[in-house]
């Protein structure tokens, strides 16, 4: 099994990501990393 890693990154680390990069997101992948970036 074979996996690959795709990194998205927000506008702005203030405000929540857009409506299109959320979409995008939930298509193309089967599970999300989530991390702060503090």
């Amino acid at each position: 099994m074979g996996a690959t890693v795709v990194r998205y990154a927000k506008p702005t680390f203030t405000k929540p990501a857009p409506v299109d990069l959320r979409h995008e997101i939930s298509t193309q992948c089967d599970a999300v990393i989530e991390a702060l970036a503090d």
